[in-house]
Parts: C-alpha cells; sequence; structure tokens
C-alpha cells in the first residue's frame, strides 16, 4: 500500500471515492471558474462535492475560491490558459507565449504556484501544448513530475498522447455539455454522456458553468443514483481511462 506521503499530489488532494463501486462512472468538469463571481459561487455552493471545478488561475480571489471549493468537498484542477484577453493581461506568463527554450518551466511554475490543493491542469483548446515537440514534452514531463493530472479537453487530439511516456496520468474529455446553452441540448449531452457510460464503464463532461447548465446539472445528479449510475470526481477516472 502507498503512503500518503509517497502518494503522488493527484492522489493526495483527490476527493475520496469508492473505487469498489461496480456502477458506471460519470465524471464532470466545470471550467473557467473564477471570473464571473456568480457563477463560481453557484457553481462551488449548488452543485453536488462530486463535481470536480477548474479555476482560471489569472482570476482574482483564486486562492478564497479553490479553499472554499475544496472546504464543500469539490476537487479542482487549474486551467492551462490558451490565448483571448487573460494572455494580453499576462503577458509572456501566458502557456500561449510559450516556445522551445523560452522558459516554458519557468512559466508552468508560474501558472502551478497559483493554488493549492489541486488534483492537475485541464488543458484547454489552443494551449502551446500541441504546437512544439519540445515544449510540449518538456511541460508534460514536468507536470508528471509534480504528480499532477492532465484533463484533456479535447478528445481525438494527440498532442497530449505522450503523456504516458512521463507518468502522467490523462483523462479525456467525451462530450461537451454545453456547447449549446440551452436546457434541451444540455440534457441531450447528459443522456448521451449516461449512454457512454454505460457502454465503456465511464465518461466525462466538461462545461462552462451557465446558469442554465448548473440548474440542469443540479435536475440531473438527483436521478443518477435510480439510474445505478455514480457521479465521480475527476482523479475517480484517471486510471480507467489510461487504456484508451
Amino acid at each position: 500500500m502507498v503512503s500518503p506521503v509517497a502518494a503522488p499530489a493527484w492522489r493526495r488532494n483527490a476527493r475520496p471515492f469508492d473505487i469498489n463501486d461496480p456502477r458506471p462512472r460519470i465524471a464532470i468538469v466545470l471550467v473557467g471558474l473564477g471570473p464571473l463571481h456568480g457563477i463560481t459561487t453557484a457553481a462551488i455552493e449548488r452543485l453536488p462535492a462530486e463535481v470536480s471545478l477548474s479555476f482560471d488561475p489569472y482570476g482574482q480571489g483564486l486562492a478564497e475560491w479553490t479553499w472554499l471549493a475544496r472546504a464543500l468537498g469539490h476537487e479542482i484542477l487549474l486551467d492551462l490558459p490558451s490565448g483571448g484577453a487573460p494572455v494580453a493581461q499576462a503577458g509572456d506568463t501566458s502557456l500561449a507565449a510559450w516556445s522551445p527554450g523560452s522558459g516554458d518551466l519557468r512559466r508552468l511554475d508560474w501558472v502551478a504556484g497559483r493554488a493549492d490543493g489541486y488534483v492537475g491542469f485541464a488543458v484547454a483548446s489552443g494551449s502551446a501544448l500541441s504546437v512544439s515537440p519540445t515544449g510540449r514534452s518538456s511541460v508534460l514531463r514536468s507536470i508528471g513530475q509534480r504528480g499532477l493530472l492532465v484533463l484533456d479537453t479535447r478528445p481525438g487530439d494527440p498532442s497530449l498522447g505522450a503523456g504516458a511516456a512521463f507518468s502522467l496520468p490523462r483523462v479525456a474529455v467525451d462530450i461537451d455539455i454545453d456547447a449549446r446553452p440551452d436546457s434541451l441540448a444540455i440534457d441531450q449531452r447528459l443522456a448521451a454522456l449516461e449512454a457512454r457510460a454505460r457502454q465503456t464503464g465511464f465518461a466525462v463532461g466538461i462545461a462552462k458553468g451557465y446558469p442554465v447548465t448548473i440548474d440542469r446539472l443540479i435536475v440531473w445528479s438527483r436521478a443518477l443514483q435510480e439510474k445505478n449510475l455514480a457521479l465521480a470526481p475527476i482523479s475517480a477516472l484517471a486510471a480507467e481511462q489510461s487504456i484508451r
């Protein structure tokens, strides 16, 4: 048995989950939390604790948000940022500015030092991890050495496939729940997520946390037990998805 001290960070910071639970597992991760205070508060306080939450590392009050999320039982991650407004604000600390030999690991140190108690990074679409093989390898190796996992938000993207070479647990998203942020579309995506979980034993959904998303997730989660499905933190799917 691995001692708590020797366990990697993603296991030490994981929300407890019964690995012997035979039910198909579904993990839900909300990303981009922090900048919009109303949405962030609702996600932390209203959603079941089994829902994992990923925070924008540029957001003000990050330490307070992540502390509250963990205090209420959520497993947390940090977003690895891509393009957009935060890049301009952060200058060369943004992952979008990375290139081989230009301080990749220093920038990772900056992002990684923004919070405590997280299990890994949610890799955003368009991040520099898909651009430079050299830079990507150094970043993935460092993440693995930190004992963290990576949530690949772009299923089918081969850029993170090398993670296994660095003992890096990788979890891939199956369905973007609120790509269309309306009730009917979200419910249909959640039903597809259930079907995926029954077919393979596990499934991962990602969402941006619109108010309608949070409302539908609350209603949906209440029916999972009678459907014989388990809502699980993202870490509970890291081992299962390693076979993909």
